[in-house]
Protein backbone atom coordinates (compact mmCIF):
# COMPACT_ATOMS: atom_id res chain seq x y z
CA UNK A 1 0.00 0.00 0.00
CA UNK A 2 1.49 3.32 -1.09
CA UNK A 3 0.54 5.24 2.04
CA UNK A 4 2.19 2.68 4.30
CA UNK A 5 5.36 2.91 2.21
CA UNK A 6 5.34 6.71 2.46
CA UNK A 7 4.87 6.73 6.24
CA UNK A 8 7.49 4.00 6.73
CA UNK A 9 10.11 5.61 4.48
CA UNK A 10 9.45 9.26 5.26
CA UNK A 11 11.76 9.51 8.29
CA UNK A 12 14.34 7.13 6.82
CA UNK A 13 15.11 8.85 3.54
CA UNK A 14 16.02 12.26 2.25
CA UNK A 15 12.76 12.96 0.42
CA UNK A 16 14.34 15.80 -1.56
CA UNK A 17 16.68 13.29 -3.25
CA UNK A 18 14.82 9.96 -3.24
CA UNK A 19 13.22 9.54 -6.68
CA UNK A 20 11.20 6.45 -5.71
CA UNK A 21 9.73 8.18 -2.67
CA UNK A 22 8.83 11.22 -4.78
CA UNK A 23 7.21 9.07 -7.47
CA UNK A 24 5.06 7.21 -4.95
CA UNK A 25 4.24 10.44 -3.11
CA UNK A 26 3.23 12.24 -6.32
CA UNK A 27 1.03 9.34 -7.33
CA UNK A 28 -0.59 8.78 -3.93
CA UNK A 29 -1.32 12.46 -3.29
CA UNK A 30 -2.37 13.02 -6.93
CA UNK A 31 0.13 15.73 -7.70
CA UNK A 32 0.00 14.89 -11.41
CA UNK A 33 -3.59 16.07 -11.64
CA UNK A 34 -2.46 19.58 -10.69
CA UNK A 35 0.03 19.69 -13.59
CA UNK A 36 2.77 21.05 -11.38
CA UNK A 37 6.09 21.94 -12.96
CA UNK A 38 9.31 20.24 -11.94
CA UNK A 39 10.68 23.31 -10.15
CA UNK A 40 7.58 23.42 -7.93
CA UNK A 41 7.92 19.72 -7.11
CA UNK A 42 11.63 20.12 -6.39
CA UNK A 43 10.89 22.99 -3.98
CA UNK A 44 8.02 21.01 -2.45
CA UNK A 45 10.20 18.03 -1.58
CA UNK A 46 13.07 20.23 -0.40
CA UNK A 47 10.69 22.03 1.95
CA UNK A 48 9.20 18.74 3.15
CA UNK A 49 12.71 17.50 3.96
CA UNK A 50 13.62 20.77 5.73
CA UNK A 51 10.53 20.64 7.92
CA UNK A 52 11.45 17.22 9.33
CA UNK A 53 13.82 19.05 11.68
CA UNK A 54 11.00 20.95 13.42
CA UNK A 55 8.60 19.78 16.10
CA UNK A 56 5.78 22.11 15.08
CA UNK A 57 4.29 22.44 11.64
CA UNK A 58 2.44 25.54 10.46
CA UNK A 59 0.06 24.97 7.53
CA UNK A 60 -0.14 28.70 6.87
CA UNK A 61 3.65 29.02 6.54
CA UNK A 62 3.73 25.99 4.25
CA UNK A 63 1.00 27.48 2.05
CA UNK A 64 2.78 30.84 1.83
CA UNK A 65 6.09 29.17 0.98
CA UNK A 66 4.53 27.03 -1.76
CA UNK A 67 2.68 30.05 -3.15
CA UNK A 68 6.00 31.84 -3.60
CA UNK A 69 7.06 29.24 -6.20
CA UNK A 70 5.77 29.09 -9.77
CA UNK A 71 3.39 26.15 -9.90
CA UNK A 72 3.35 25.56 -13.64
CA UNK A 73 5.41 26.06 -16.78
CA UNK A 74 3.75 29.44 -17.39
CA UNK A 75 5.22 30.74 -14.15
CA UNK A 76 1.85 31.14 -12.42
CA UNK A 77 1.70 31.00 -8.66
CA UNK A 78 -1.22 29.15 -7.12
CA UNK A 79 -2.47 28.52 -3.64
CA UNK A 80 -2.19 24.74 -3.47
CA UNK A 81 -3.69 24.46 0.00
CA UNK A 82 -4.45 20.77 -0.36
CA UNK A 83 -0.77 20.03 -0.99
CA UNK A 84 0.11 22.20 2.00
CA UNK A 85 -2.10 20.05 4.25
CA UNK A 86 -0.71 16.87 2.68
CA UNK A 87 2.78 18.05 3.57
CA UNK A 88 1.64 18.90 7.10
CA UNK A 89 0.00 15.46 7.38
CA UNK A 90 3.24 13.71 6.43
CA UNK A 91 5.01 15.64 9.16
CA UNK A 92 2.16 15.20 11.67
CA UNK A 93 0.06 12.14 10.65
CA UNK A 94 -2.56 13.06 13.23
CA UNK A 95 -3.51 16.11 11.12
CA UNK A 96 -6.23 15.80 8.50
CA UNK A 97 -5.87 16.49 4.80
CA UNK A 98 -7.98 19.20 3.20
CA UNK A 99 -9.07 18.76 -0.40
CA UNK A 100 -12.03 19.55 -2.60
CA UNK A 101 -13.84 16.29 -1.79
CA UNK A 102 -13.55 16.80 1.96
CA UNK A 103 -14.64 20.42 1.48
CA UNK A 104 -17.73 19.26 -0.45
CA UNK A 105 -18.55 16.63 2.18
CA UNK A 106 -18.59 19.30 4.91
CA UNK A 107 -20.11 22.02 2.68
CA UNK A 108 -17.09 24.24 3.30
CA UNK A 109 -17.07 27.51 1.39
CA UNK A 110 -15.22 27.97 -1.87
CA UNK A 111 -12.28 30.29 -1.55
CA UNK A 112 -12.59 33.55 -3.45
CA UNK A 113 -10.85 36.89 -3.50
CA UNK A 114 -7.22 37.79 -3.05
CA UNK A 115 -4.54 35.37 -1.93
CA UNK A 116 -4.86 36.62 1.65
CA UNK A 117 -8.67 36.28 1.61
CA UNK A 118 -8.49 32.76 0.15
CA UNK A 119 -5.85 31.70 2.63
CA UNK A 120 -7.82 33.10 5.56
CA UNK A 121 -10.95 31.23 4.43
CA UNK A 122 -9.04 28.00 3.89
CA UNK A 123 -7.31 28.23 7.25
CA UNK A 124 -10.68 28.76 8.92
CA UNK A 125 -12.08 25.70 7.13
CA UNK A 126 -9.00 23.69 8.08
CA UNK A 127 -9.33 24.68 11.73
CA UNK A 128 -12.94 23.45 11.57
CA UNK A 129 -11.74 20.19 10.00
CA UNK A 130 -9.12 19.62 12.72
CA UNK A 131 -11.69 20.25 15.44
CA UNK A 132 -14.33 18.11 13.72
CA UNK A 133 -12.02 15.12 13.29
CA UNK A 134 -10.97 15.44 16.94
CA UNK A 135 -14.66 15.51 17.97
CA UNK A 136 -15.56 12.50 15.82
CA UNK A 137 -12.70 10.50 17.33
CA UNK A 138 -13.20 11.73 20.92
CA UNK A 139 -16.91 10.89 20.84
CA UNK A 140 -16.32 7.54 19.13
CA UNK A 141 -18.72 8.38 16.31
CA UNK A 142 -16.95 6.19 13.76
CA UNK A 143 -15.54 3.43 15.99
CA UNK A 144 -17.36 0.63 14.09
CA UNK A 145 -16.21 2.04 10.74
CA UNK A 146 -12.62 2.54 11.97
CA UNK A 147 -12.53 -1.00 13.38
CA UNK A 148 -13.95 -2.41 10.14
CA UNK A 149 -11.38 -0.45 8.13
CA UNK A 150 -8.52 -1.83 10.25
CA UNK A 151 -9.93 -5.39 9.93
CA UNK A 152 -10.42 -5.12 6.16
CA UNK A 153 -7.14 -3.45 5.24
CA UNK A 154 -3.62 -4.21 6.40
CA UNK A 155 -2.86 -0.77 7.84
CA UNK A 156 -1.23 -1.63 11.19
CA UNK A 157 0.01 1.50 12.95
CA UNK A 158 0.70 3.41 9.72
CA UNK A 159 -2.85 4.77 9.63
CA UNK A 160 -3.77 7.06 12.50
CA UNK A 161 -7.45 7.33 13.43
CA UNK A 162 -7.43 10.73 11.70
CA UNK A 163 -6.09 9.14 8.50
CA UNK A 164 -8.78 6.47 8.61
CA UNK A 165 -11.54 9.05 9.14
CA UNK A 166 -10.02 11.12 6.35
CA UNK A 167 -9.91 8.11 4.02
CA UNK A 168 -13.51 7.12 4.81
CA UNK A 169 -14.77 10.65 4.14
CA UNK A 170 -12.65 11.03 1.01
CA UNK A 171 -13.83 7.73 -0.49
CA UNK A 172 -17.47 8.42 0.38
CA UNK A 173 -17.31 11.90 -1.15
CA UNK A 174 -15.51 10.55 -4.23
CA UNK A 175 -18.23 7.92 -4.66
CA UNK A 176 -20.96 10.55 -4.43
CA UNK A 177 -19.04 12.85 -6.76
CA UNK A 178 -18.82 10.12 -9.40
CA UNK A 179 -22.54 9.42 -9.51
CA UNK A 180 -23.15 7.40 -6.34
CA UNK A 181 -26.22 9.48 -5.51
CA UNK A 182 -29.26 8.54 -7.60
CA UNK A 183 -32.71 9.95 -6.96
CA UNK A 184 -31.75 10.93 -3.42
CA UNK A 185 -30.44 7.44 -2.63
CA UNK A 186 -26.80 6.47 -2.16
CA UNK A 187 -25.83 3.58 -4.46
CA UNK A 188 -22.91 1.50 -3.19
CA UNK A 189 -22.47 -0.78 -6.18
Amino acid sequence: MDYKYLIREFRNTNVSLDDRFQKVYRSYWQMGAARLCESFCKTYFQHLEELKAFDRVDVQKIAVRLYSVAANSRGERKLHFSFSTKMAHMLQPSWPVYDSLVAKFYFLPDETGTFDEKLKSLLSSYAFLVAEYERVIREGLLVPAIDAFRARFDVDGAFTEVKIVDTLIWRFAAMLNSGGLKNGTICYS
